[in-house]
């Protein structure tokens, strides 16, 4: 299965409501992330 998670939908500014842009990718017990902004791969 595969899923899709938006980790932020904000550009390179983050907001109260919205971090930085970030896309993960969940698939066979693995996650890949894409589009990430800065500190997106320690906040999981």
């Amino acid at each position: 299965m595969l899923t899709v998670t938006f980790l932020g939908t904000s550009a390179a500014r983050p907001t109260v409501e919205r971090n930085v842009s970030g896309l993960a990718i969940h698939r066979e017990g693995e996650t890949l992330l894409f589009e990430c902004g800065e500190a997106t791969p320690s906040a999981r």
